[in-house]
């Protein structure tokens, strides 16, 4: 190639980068994203059903559970905090790689809580909220199908014969039905899986929340779940947001949202709508707390 073309082709790259290609190259994405599984993103839409999320005072209703009503509190925070470019909301692949998705950057935090154990592995590159729920707050029930009588009807000695799904991704909840002594524990990637496997009866119970309504009812497009009655299991653990330490806006949106999280702290916000959605259920109340064996 002859000399002079080299040096012409060198000139002409050189001032593109000097008229503003440079500019492009090192553009940062600062596009503020969260993410959450599907079907929470069905649920958050029939409870917001078009209102202005901010102006939310009441927490029950149609889609009201507690991954949904985590996903209002965080927008309502983050307004308080001062915080203003809208989030976008995406669908979440699996648990563990929204961690990591979070931990690059690529996502400026998590949209439901997560444990403070999961995210132990990557606290260097992750800003981590204060908890909005304590350690030994998760209160859960045991969660079946509504046709399987038998796991229905187990009492607190046969309990331990049947079935758990789970997530490979949800260490406590792993950890935990070990503790209790369940034998045969299954696991699969997602809840919309894990409700699948429970309505074949290819599993009899998995750990989920307790919800609204008399019967405490968990409906999906699968099934309806119900808890075993009478029982209900504490997991270990405090439950955070995570923010990341690498997104250009991460420090601004986790000081926010600090702020944020204080306020609705003072008021009883927190609390109240955990109550309201269901979470903190006061129908469990006298129920007895399932404890795993003493060592």
């Amino acid at each position: 190639m002859p000399q002079t073309f080299v040096r012409r082709f060198i000139l002409v790259v050189f001032f593109a980068l000097l008229s503003g290609a440079a500019p492009r190259l090192m553009a940062v994405d600062t596009s503020v994203k969260v993410t959450v599984t599907k079907d929470v993103i069905d649920d958050y839409q029939r409870f917001v059903a078009g209102r202005e999320v901010s102006a939310i005072d009441y927490y029950g209703g149609p889609g009201a559970r507690r991954d949904v009503i985590e996903l209002v509190l965080l927008q309502q925070a983050l307004k308080l905090g001062g915080f203003n470019p809208p989030l976008s909301i995406v669908r979440e692949q699996t648990y563990r790689r929204t961690l990591h998705q979070v931990a690059n950057g690529e996502l400026i935090g998590t949209g439901a809580l997560a444990w403070r154990t999961d995210a132990a592995d990557l606290q260097n590159k992750l800003y981590i909220s204060a908890a909005a729920i304590e350690d030994g707050e998760f209160i859960v029930g045991l969660y079946t199908s509504q046709q399987n009588h038998r796991a229905l009807n187990a009492s607190q000695q046969t309990l331990r014969r049947l079935v758990a799904v789970t997530s490979p991704d949800w260490k406590v909840d792993q950890i935990t039905l070990d503790a209790l002594g369940f034998r045969n524990i299954y696991l699969t990637n997602t809840w919309v899986s894990i409700v699948r496997m429970l309505h074949a009866q290819r599993g009899d119970i998995t750990l989920a929340p307790f919800q609204t309504g008399a019967r405490m009812a968990l409906y999906n497009e699968e099934a309806t779940l119900l808890p075993i009655p009478n029982i209900k299991v504490a997991l270990k653990g405090s439950r955070h947001w995570l923010v990341s330490r690498q997104h250009p806006l991460g420090e601004t949106y986790y000081q926010a949202l600090e702020r944020g999280l204080a306020q609705l702290r003072q008021r009883g916000v927190i609390r109240r709508a955990y109550r309201e959605c269901g979470f903190f259920n006061p129908a469990v109340t006298d129920w007895p707390l399932l404890q795993p064996p003493q060592e």
